[in-house]
């Protein structure tokens, strides 16, 4: 019996966990606070978006930003990779290095990364515009399932 119940509770605790993730929403203010790597806004104009949170001491990261990630059809989806080293000038100097062909961004701050609970590197979010104008986390994973991140953002 005590095996069952602990079952139960890890299937509900997962459960919640899971929910709580694809609740998140965030507002179109937490966007604006991403910038070229130069310091420079941008405009995101899709409807929806795939941020893939990354770090130049992260090998797989580094990886996947050299293929340029393109499974991902930039007709359905704005994709920023978006930079969360503490020291701007150790992805400067990679970037100056490397030539990436994917939109490279930065936070000013901690803020989206906070809210979209990111904890480790390599991490994509897939968010979907709603109408009031804020940002809803149709899926979020870390590592490499690709068919995952397709599926996604394939998703209405």
């Amino acid at each position: 019996m005590a095996v069952l119940r602990t079952f139960l509770f890890l299937v509900m605790a997962l459960l919640l966990t899971a929910r709580s993730a694809f609740a998140l929403s965030i507002p179109a203010e937490s966007l604006q606070k991403l910038v070229k790597m130069d310091g420079s806004s941008f405009a995101l104009e899709k409807r929806k978006a795939v941020l893939y949170f990354w770090a130049s001491w992260c090998p797989s990261c580094r990886q996947k930003l050299g293929k340029g990630f393109p499974e991902i059809d930039r007709t359905k989806a704005a994709f920023l990779a978006v930079n969360t080293d503490a020291d701007l000038s150790r992805a400067k100097h990679l970037l100056e290095r490397e030539k990436y062909s994917v939109d490279i961004v930065r936070e000013s701050g901690k803020d989206i990364a906070t809210q979209l609970k990111v904890v480790s590197m390599p991490t994509w979010v897939v968010l979907s515009k709603e109408e009031g104008g804020s940002w809803k986390v149709v899926d979020q994973d870390t590592g490499e399932n690709m068919g995952k991140l397709l599926q996604a953002v394939g998703k209405e």
